[in-house]
Parts: C-alpha cells; sequence; structure tokens
C-alpha cells in the first residue's frame, strides 16, 4: 500500500467514524424522545387484571436505578441508557437519564409534581455531548402565570414564553409517569399533553394486549403498547411489566429501513 493509499485509507477510517458517531448521537436523540415516555416505575399498586378498568394508583413515587441497553439497526455498537428517580427536598420529584453510544453522549433531567395521573413539569434540562462538543437547552415552567419558556442554554437565546393552556404538562422525561398511571387503569387507550423544546403536542396511546417476555430476571408478564405517530411508517411499540411497577422492560421502534431497540438489562435493585 502506498503513501497515498494509507493517507486516504485512514482519510476514509476518519471519516466513517465521524458520521457514525453523529448517527449514534441522532440515535441516542431519537431514543431518548421515545423512551422518556415509557420508562415507568412507582409504587403504585399492581393490578390482577391489568387491562381492566381500575382505580388511580396511589400518588407514591419510589426512587430508583435501572439499566438498559440500545441498539440501532444503523450503527455497529450498542449503547447505554441509566435511568434513576429520586425526590428532592421540597417533595418534588427529579428524574434523570443519561444515555452513551461510541463518543456521544445525552443526558436529561426533569423536576415535577404528580398528581393523580397529571403531572406539572417545573424544569428540563438537556446536554448532548458529541467529541466534547456540547449542546444545552432547557424549559422553566411557571404555573402561576401558567407559562413555560424554552432557552438554548450556550446561546443564552431565550425564546419568547409560551401560554399553558392545560390543567397539566410534561416534559418527554416526566410524561413517563403520567404514562405508567393511565397504563396502571387498564384504559384502552388515553391522550397526553407534553411539550419538547416549544412546541407542544398531544400524545396518544393504545393498549393492544399482553405479551410474556423473557427477561434478565426471567420470564415477566407484559402489557403491550403502541404509541401513535403523525407518519404512519413510524411504528413505536413498548412492554410493561406490571409486576414491576409497570417497568419498561422492552421497546421498539421501525422507521423506514432502520430500526430501534431497547432491552432492559439491570432491574431496580430495591423492590418496586
Amino acid at each position: 500500500m502506498t503513501v497515498h493509499d494509507q493517507t486516504h485509507h485512514h482519510s476514509t477510517r476518519l471519516c466513517n467514524g465521524a458520521t457514525a458517531v453523529k448517527h449514534a448521537a441522532r440515535v441516542l436523540r431519537g431514543i431518548l424522545l421515545l423512551t422518556a415516555s415509557f420508562l415507568i416505575t412507582s409504587t403504585s399498586s399492581v393490578l390482577s387484571t391489568p387491562l381492566s378498568k381500575a382505580t388511580a394508583p396511589p400518588n407514591i413515587l419510589t426512587p430508583f436505578e435501572a439499566k438498559y441497553s440500545i441498539r440501532s439497526s444503523a450503527i455497529p455498537f450498542e449503547g447505554k441508557i441509566t435511568r434513576a428517580l429520586r425526590q428532592n427536598q421540597n417533595g418534588e420529584w427529579e428524574a434523570h437519564t443519561h444515555a452513551k453510544a461510541f463518543a456521544s453522549s445525552v443526558e436529561e433531567n426533569s423536576r415535577f409534581t404528580l398528581q393523580d395521573c397529571d403531572v406539572k413539569s417545573q424544569h428540563f434540562y438537556y446536554k448532548r455531548t458529541v467529541f466534547g462538543k456540547k449542546k444545552f437547552w432547557s424549559l422553566h415552567f411557571d404555573w402561576p402565570n401558567k407559562r413555560v419558556t424554552y432557552t438554548l442554554e450556550k446561546s443564552d437565546d431565550q425564546h419568547p414564553p409560551l401560554a399553558i393552556e392545560t390543567a397539566s404538562l410534561a416534559d418527554r422525561l416526566s410524561e413517563q409517569f403520567s404514562v405508567q398511571c393511565h397504563v396502571s387503569r387498564g384504559e384502552a387507550s388515553f391522550t397526553l399533553p407534553a411539550i419538547h423544546k416549544d412546541k407542544v403536542s398531544i400524545h396518544h396511546y393504545q393498549i393492544v394486549g399482553e405479551e410474556l417476555l423473557e427477561t434478565p430476571n426471567g420470564k415477566l408478564s407484559t402489557i403491550k403498547v403502541i404509541k401513535q405517530h403523525e407518519n404512519p411508517e413510524r411504528i413505536t411499540t413498548v412492554w410493561l411489566a406490571p409486576s414491576y411497577r409497570y417497568l419498561m422492560v422492552r421497546l421498539i421502534q421501525k422507521d423506514d429501513d432502520e430500526t430501534l431497540r431497547v432491552e432492559i438489562k439491570q432491574f431496580p435493585k430495591n423492590e418496586l
């Protein structure tokens, strides 16, 4: 191999590596957007008949930490997700997610309150790192004045406040707990208001049945839920385990020729 060929080969490897890292970052963003509504756990009571109508579970959450693997058919390596929940001194709940794949990572933090099945987000923070280059943005919720502000942290670019027109409003991380509540009631379908950056959307969910899955903790009976999208080519399916307080154990999204897959690798050490 000539020096020119070696240089070209090295440049090609660097180019392919950079492309893979950029795609990994995109995959992480996509997976977090998907899993934020589904990685669910709380101390609500388990239903003996999950798909039947039931009373609302107690408004009590419990601290936890769970670990997941993430794979995309478009990248050749596996990523990891760690999810955690804790309660602060003010009685608010703080959810944290850290996802990593190769040289890219994404962190999300949400501070919120939960009353019945209604989530009121108080603050949401996002950080993405690719080869040391970071991007930040946040949402601040002002409930007394019914408005929310989206800010690009690094550039200090603060968008005009948006009016909150619903009784509750979740960010994409705190939305998970509202989903958990509705699923535990056995509702066949439901909608939730949620915000991402400066856009408020109504998310649609549908319970489609039950399925037995193999997990690191053995076989588990799960509830299969579909999140509906405007794009009919995109199909998102999630499996929740009632015996673990509706913890997500698997998520699969098919979008054109790409498939994203999330699998639980380590259940919370504390009993849910």
